[in-house]
């Protein structure tokens, strides 16, 4: 991409002669300018297309189904799945993803601790087995997820209930086996029959279980409402029809209604007891053709309206979702599907919601169309789609496929278009009430770095709290204008209270830091608050700053031949983070994060686990912080 001043200067030496020497020169000056101009502007559209966003959805699915992606086999330990986890989790957040939809129930079962469903058979390997050492996978996954700022959407499968009927493993406390008249037989699967009032409001239990029990950030359905419909295969629901029918006489009608009920009912739910939790769908990537419906897509392939009766439009014509992810799983230029026809048909068609674009990462390279033969199919959909108003983001299937780096697209993200942070679109447009900024900035030195706290800001009147903090890092000089997303330094969950910046003191200029506060609808503060750290001039300073020098809480650091003991007296109940860094600043250990009573604790980290000799402990509490250095002889 050349500059506009690049542009000029190659231009300038080819311009006609004047127009008062020869009549003609005047055609060719308004040729050349003519082309001067579309050079210029094309530039600018490929400036603003590369540009990194502040607000967009970076998305990626984590499929659990058959062990896609997570856990990698069946037969893992516990700590096995754990380290697993950690791996994909932190590669995402390097990458700058923010959100995650993490499959927690592919086949009416479940990846977390459930009294409804049995545990998942591809988490330990048989249904109805929990995991060995037991712990809940999705209490861990949404922990370490908002350790990393990062957004996690628990994925349901909201109606399939057995994925093959010869292989996979069934449990006596299964859907199937408890109501097998709940379940259609449908080539190798067993389908939940969504005509059955009963199995709506079953699906809608397992769903308001995980809403109210679990800390997410979204609830999410995939595409599996209907079955794909197979030739000379038919779903036998025809006495549900005569039974439920509603006054609906066609079949295909009232297969769409059902689900219609079904999604209006999980969005009903969602908002009376947990509103601010998003809710939203992936679809298949065509809702009608035009040939079927003016209103529809000029496209000529499969439709979802009549395929798997998802009527994804109506969903979002009647607000029943947040978000929608149509999956646009085919190429810019596809004869049947071209992905920019459905791009801008999806834009043109959001009626004032987020739509975020499902991408098939794992095409590449692999694909018959050689369109995917390059790594550069994915980039010109990002371009593409951000360069159209309503397309807010984008969603990747599958983990591995990006963490394999096909033809290196996980190095085109991480390089270019996912360069910096980026925040979460807002899923409220019409609301302008901001949330409040945290108060009370404090800063210490640890070895050169800079440990950042303050204090979360009390709950609205509307009981509305801070969901994530956003911290935003400046030169001395520079002009603090957080509409800058090169200069977010990184983004923490609303209990995190504390930043340790992986950037040396400079000792000639200061920093300027400014951390604000995003609600649960992605509405970002306007006040900030704001941190200056001066320079040094010396880097021995371990500790320093201005903390509070009154904390009534007690930590006593020990040396043993087994290694560290930490002892804790915490002089009141509340939010508790004690972490242990190297002598680097790196956190090696998180001991504690959560709510513990006051009273006497004590910790230990096992020597094998000491990989140096000197240590800062470092121990949060609302109000407090209290940070010492250890070393081990």
């Amino acid at each position: 991409m050349l500059p506009h001043s690049v542009i000029l200067r190659k231009l300038s030496t080819r311009l006609p002669l004047p127009f008062r020497q020869k009549k003609r020169s005047y055609n060719k000056y308004f040729i050349v300018f003519g082309i001067l101009l579309f050079l210029i502007t094309c530039n600018s559209l490929l400036f603003s297309q590369n540009s990194n966003p502040k607000r967009e959805f970076r998305g990626i699915w984590i499929a659990t189904v058959e062990n896609i992606d997570w856990p990698s086999s069946k037969y893992l330990s516990s700590e096995q799945q754990k380290k697993e986890f950690i791996t994909i989790i932190d590669r995402l957040k390097k990458d700058k993803f923010n959100a995650v939809f993490v499959q927690i129930r592919p086949s009416s079962d479940a990846s977390y601790e459930s009294s409804i469903e049995p545990w998942s058979e591809w988490l330990t390997g048989r249904q109805g087995r929990s995991p060995s050492p037991f712990y809940d996978p999705l209490k861990f996954i949404v922990e370490e997820c908002h350790k990393r700022g990062i957004q996690i959407h628990a994925w349901f499968n909201p109606f399939r209930s057995v994925m093959n009927v010869h292989e996979s493993s069934i449990s006596p406390q299964h859907v199937s086996r408890l109501h097998p008249n709940w379940n259609v037989v449908y080539g190798k699967y067993k389908w939940l029959n969504p005509g059955l009032p009963e199995v709506r409001d079953y699906v809608l239990k397992i769903v308001m279980d995980v809403v109210r029990r679990y800390q997410i950030d979204g609830v999410h359905f995939d595409d599996y409402f209907y079955p794909y419909q197979v030739k000379d295969k038919k779903f036998h629901d025809e006495k549900t029809f005569a039974r439920y029918s509603r006054g609906i006489r066609n079949l295909d009608d009232w297969r769409r209604d059902n689900i219609n009920l079904f999604v209006k009912s999980v969005s009903d739910s969602i908002n009376k007891v947990k509103p601010g939790i998003q809710f939203g769908i992936s679809p298949f990537g065509i809702w009608k053709n035009k040939r079927d419906d003016p209103s529809g897509s000029l496209t000529t392939g499969s439709e979802s309206f009549n395929s798997t009766y998802a009527d994804s439009r109506k969903w979002l014509k009647e607000e029943w979702v947040d978000y929608l992810v149509p999956q646009l799983y085919w190429h810019i230029g596809n004869a049947r599907a071209d992905y920019k026809t459905l791009a801008k048909w999806w834009n043109e068609n959001s009626f004032g919601k987020n739509i975020y674009l499902g991408e098939s990462v794992y095409k590449i390279g692999s694909d018959k169309n050689i369109e995917w033969s390059s790594g550069s199919q994915i980039p010109a959909q990002i371009r593409l789609n951000r360069s159209l108003k309503n397309i807010k983001g984008n969603v990747f299937f599958n983990t591995i496929s990006v963490m394999k780096n096909l033809l290196g697209i996980e190095d085109s993200l991480r390089n270019n278009y996912y360069k910096y942070f980026a925040l979460f679109p807002q899923i409220k447009l019409n609301d302008k009430t901001a949330p409040v900024a945290p108060y009370n900035p404090t800063y210490q030195r640890m070895n050169g770095q800079i440990l950042l706290n303050w204090q979360k800001p009390e709950k609205r009147a509307d009981d509305d709290t801070t969901k994530y903090f956003v911290i935003y890092q400046f030169e001395e000089q520079e002009i603090i204008d957080i509409s800058r997303n090169d200069k977010i330094a990184d983004v923490l969950y609303g209990t995190e209270t504390g930043w340790l910046s992986t950037q040396r003191m400079n000792i000639t200029h200061g920093i300027n830091y400014v951390v604000t506060a995003l609600d649960k609808y992605g509405r970002e503060s306007n006040d900030m608050c704001r941190i200056f750290v001066s320079p040094v001039s010396t880097a021995g300073n371990l500790i320093a700053g201005n903390f509070n020098t009154s904390n009534p809480n007690k930590l006593l650091i020990n040396s043993r031949q087994t290694g560290l003991v930490i002892s804790l007296k915490l002089a009141a109940s509340g939010f508790v983070t004690l972490k242990v860094y190297d002598e680097l600043g790196t956190e090696i250990k998180r001991l504690f994060y959560g709510y513990k009573k006051e009273g006497n604790y004590e910790f230990e980290i096992p020597e094998k686990e000491l990989k140096s000799k000197i240590f800062i402990v470092q121990l949060k509490t609302v109000g407090y912080y209290s940070s010492k250095k250890v070393t081990i002889n």
